[in-house]
């Protein structure tokens, strides 16, 4: 709900999504190639990924205190976590083809990766949904409260 401001810096909140792709599409092409390289040809492929994992967590968890005064800066560490998770996922790539040199083997790896990753999505929702029934959180009272 918009308590009257329709702009925020000459941006309409009917933009953000736009905008949001913007920057996160031209930060990832200008500067993923160069981390591509890096990762590749450097001996820090492990460190890059746990930094990246940690700093894709610190920007994820203050998205918990979401609120009208909080929207800006929670917009802003979006961007940043967006950016942190291309970097982490090329760190997991780059590390699939050094696990084995066997065709079928890494095929079973990759789908078993991305049977957890699912399966734990579609855990995640079954938690949420249940705790939402059980504390009476139906339709849209949470959206609107």
């Amino acid at each position: 709900k918009c308590s009257g401001r329709t702009q925020y810096a000459g941006i309409r909140p009917s933009s953000l999504l736009a905008l949001y792709n913007v920057i996160v599409g031209l930060a990832s092409s200008a500067l993923l190639p160069l981390l591509g390289a890096i990762v590749d040809h450097t001996s820090v492929r492990r460190l890059i990924g746990r930094i990246s994992a940690i700093i894709y967590c610190a920007t994820l968890f203050p998205m918990i205190f979401l609120s009208e005064s909080t929207w800006l800066a929670v917009a802003i560490l979006l961007i940043i976590s967006a950016f942190v998770g291309w970097i982490h996922s090329g760190m997991s790539f780059a590390y699939l083809p050094e696990m084995s040199d066997d065709k079928e083997v890494l095929e079973r790896l990759n789908t078993s990766f991305a049977v957890v990753q699912y399966g734990t999505d579609v855990v995640y929702i079954i938690v949420v949904v249940a705790i939402a029934a059980a504390m009476g959180w139906v339709d849209d009272s949470l959206a609107t409260s």
